[in-house]
This record gives C-alpha cells, sequence and structure tokens, in this order.
C-alpha cells in the first residue's frame, strides 16, 4: 500500500487550513483543562466559582447569530488570524498576572468568557472559510481530514495538558497553548483564497433575517440542528452522570477511566478515516443519521456494563469506540451538508445557527441528568439519556436529511 500522500493533503492551501486548525484545537485543549485546575489548585475556587466560570463559558453562543452575520460581510481569514492573536493574548494573561502576584478568580473569569467568545467566532469562521479554499465536490473529504486534527486533540491533548500541569504548575503551562494560538495565526496568514463577501445591507438584524429565512425554507437543515439540539441535551446529560456511575457503581478507579477514555477515542481516528468513502457510498444524510445512531448504541454500554470487571472494561470500550465513530461521522455528515449545499455568502450565519442552537441543550442536558439522576437513579437516568439520542435520529428522517447525497468527487 503507497504511503504517499494523495487527495487534498496535495492542495497546499488545504493543508495549511488544517494545519492552523490544529494547531488552535491543541490549543483549546490548555483552555479546556487547565484553565479550570488554575482555579482549583491555584485560586481555590469554591463550587460556586467554579459553576460561574463554567457558565461564563457558555454565555457568547447568545451573541452567535450576530457573530454569523457579521463574519458573512467580511473576509474571514482576518477574522481567524484576529481571534487566534488575541486567544494567544488572554491566555498569556493568566501566567503574567500570576507571576506578578495578581491572579484572582476575576481575572479567570474574564478570560474564561473572552475565550470562550473567540473559539465561537474562530468555529464560525473556518468551518465557512472552507467552501472558499477547496471544491464543492472536495468538502466532505476535507471534513474528515479536519477532523482528523480533532481526534488528535481529543487522545493527545489531555495526556500532554495532565503531564505539563504537574511539571510546571497549571498558570505557566497556558504559556503553551499561548504560543499554538499564535502559530495558528501565522498559518493563516500564510493562506491564500478567493473568499465571498456578501453585499447585502451591513445591518446585523437583516443578515440574522435571510440566514434564519434561508435555513427554515431547507428542511434538510432544520434537521440537522433539530437533532443536534436534541443531541446537545441528552449527550450532556449523560456525560454528567457517567463518571459518576463509572466510579460509584461500577467500581471503577481514575487511571482505569483514562485509559478507557484514550483506548476508546481511537475510534475519533477511524471515524476520521473512513467517513469520506462511507458517506460517498450510502450518501451524507444516511451517514449523517446512521452516525448518530450509532452515539447512542455506543452509549448503551455504560448503563448495561455489568459482570467481572474485564467484561465491565470491554463493554465500555467497545461502546466508547462505537460513539466516537459515530460522532465523526454525525459531525462531518452535518457539516459537509451545510457547506455544500449553502451559497458562500451565507456560510457563516448558516454555521452560527448550527453553532448557537446546538449548543442550546448543553445548560438543560445538565439540569436534567443531575435532576434526574437524584430522583430516579443514574442507571436509570443513563438509559433515558441514551433513548433520547436514538430519538435524535427521528428529526433527520422526518426532515428528509435521511435522502441528501452529496456531488461524487469522481464527477
Amino acid at each position: 500500500m503507497s504511503l504517499k500522500p494523495s487527495g487534498l493533503w496535495l492542495h497546499s492551501e488545504f493543508r495549511k487550513l488544517w494545519a492552523g486548525q490544529a494547531s488552535s484545537i491543541f490549543a483549546s485543549q490548555a483552555m479546556y483543562l487547565a484553565l479550570p485546575l488554575v482555579a482549583v489548585i491555584v485560586l481555590e475556587a469554591t463550587p460556586v466559582q467554579m459553576g460561574i466560570l463554567s457558565a461564563l463559558s457558555g454565555v457568547p453562543a447568545i451573541f452567535g447569530l450576530f457573530l454569523g452575520s457579521w463574519a458573512d460581510r467580511r473576509q474571514k481569514r482576518p477574522i481567524l488570524v484576529w481571534a487566534d492573536l488575541t486567544r494567544a493574548v488572554l491566555m498569556a494573561a493568566v501566567p503574567i498576572t500570576h507571576v506578578a502576584g495578581v491572579l484572582t478568580i476575576e481575572v479567570l473569569y474574564v478570560v474564561s468568557f473572552g475565550l470562550a467568545a473567540l473559539t465561537l467566532l474562530f468555529q464560525i469562521g473556518y468551518r465557512a472559510m472552507l467552501p472558499a479554499v477547496v471544491e464543492r465536490s472536495e468538502i466532505t473529504e476535507a471534513n474528515s481530514k479536519l477532523e482528523l486534527a480533532t481526534a488528535g486533540a481529543g487522545v493527545a491533548g489531555p495526556a500532554g495538558v495532565g503531564p505539563l500541569v504537574q511539571l510546571v504548575t497549571a498558570p505557566i503551562s497556558l504559556i503553551a497553548g499561548s504560543i499554538l494560538y499564535l502559530a495558528s495565526a501565522v498559518i493563516f496568514l500564510a493562506i491564500k483564497s478567493e473568499e465571498c463577501v456578501s453585499e447585502e445591507s451591513r445591518e446585523a438584524g437583516r443578515g440574522i433575517k435571510d440566514g434564519l429565512s434561508y435555513f427554515w425554507r431547507h428542511k434538510p437543515l432544520v434537521g440537522i440542528v433539530a437533532s443536534s439540539v436534541v443531541f446537545s441535551i441528552f449527550a450532556t446529560a449523560l456525560e454528567s452522570l457517567a463518571l459518576l456511575y463509572m466510579v460509584r457503581e461500577l467500581g471503577l478507579n481514575p487511571g482505569t477511566i483514562g485509559l478507557m477514555i484514550t483506548v476508546a477515542g481511537t475510534g475519533l481516528f477511524m471515524g476520521s478515516i473512513i467517513s469520506g468513502r462511507y458517506m460517498s457510498r450510502i450518501g451524507a444524510g444516511r451517514a449523517t443519521t446512521l452516525g448518530l445512531a450509532a452515539v447512542a448504541i455506543g452509549d448503551f454500554s455504560i448503563p448495561l456494563a455489568s459482570g467481572p470487571l474485564p467484561l465491565v472494561i470491554g463493554t465500555l470500550v467497545a461502546g466508547g469506540f462505537a460513539t466516537q465513530i459515530g460522532i465523526v461521522l454525525y459531525n462531518v455528515g452535518g457539516a459537509s451538508i451545510r457547506q455544500s449545499t449553502v451559497p458562500d455568502a451565507l456560510q457563516a450565519r448558516l454555521t452560527s445557527i448550527s453553532v448557537v442552537f446546538g449548543r442550546i441543550g448543553v445548560p438543560v442536558g445538565g439540569l436534567l441528568g443531575g435532576f434526574l439522576g437524584e430522583w430516579i437513579g443514574l442507571r436509570e437516568t443513563l438509559f433515558i439519556a441514551a433513548c433520547g439520542l436514538l430519538a435524535g435520529t427521528g428529526f433527520l428522517v422526518a426532515f428528509r436529511t435521511w435522502h441528501v447525497r452529496l456531488p461524487d468527487p469522481a464527477h
């Protein structure tokens, strides 16, 4: 088998986009892991303060539709560069204030909110920029390859951030994230692309209205977003209790759980490798639907796991592997359908609609999981969450997302 690069790996501008996105995602691992550790270890934050810190990272989603409308009327590359540079400065503020002896929880509040807002803008921008870098027929392959970077960060990121925190302390470890954001900015500066900028009114409200109007007229897109709301609610409900259930009910220790997550995380790589070929064979709509079904089926492994310890671990790893493959198929399929069917001038707005509605369910799911877990029990709630995820596929069928096929790259 030839190991020579092929397809979009030969596309110089796509390679830059991939490298910039990969650097940014790895940097964000510091935001998701090291920043809370600064609050816990250095500032000895209270539970209420930790709750506020988490909540602030979700608040920027409220402005997502405005960010999408704003981004559609501008070149995407400068937005990505600006977002990376600003995130680098914000992240560097934590070790700087720590060394200066003026680091407080209020500083982390500002940094958390700012990083979350800029990360949201970055996600909208780079997804909207992709159709300007590759051909429409290459969208599915491009998204599959972009998911490789996400998979790598998901597996290697936690493994790298943890030891770094132990080695140099949590605040100082954030310097690595700041450097990676700077590297991402430099890479995006080097990209050459012909981007489409909307010529419509510069009024934000008008832009949002036009984006929502296009969205409601195209039912497959409605199906994807509706399923993503269901996904965020029930996936968050499940994730909020899964660790607790594994420790208290299944008797697993943190080391075993961490190893299982790492092994199951290889499913992200497998999904990234097979997603393009799989969608070409059965269609992007079917792959998206079956991907969500695989997530639900894999998550059933948590409440179903029982018996001797090796059997429990094997069940959870197999289920986690299936879930990770399903997540990649679902994400790549949904993004490819949107990017292939939406006009370039509306890409950022439609991306922002998808991102914003997809995040609406996160606080709902967290509260739902917590209250149900307390009321009816952990195992029963995990079953309900997995059933809810499976029910989300109904929206993809009802709104005819299931039937969507994208152009074959060969034609």
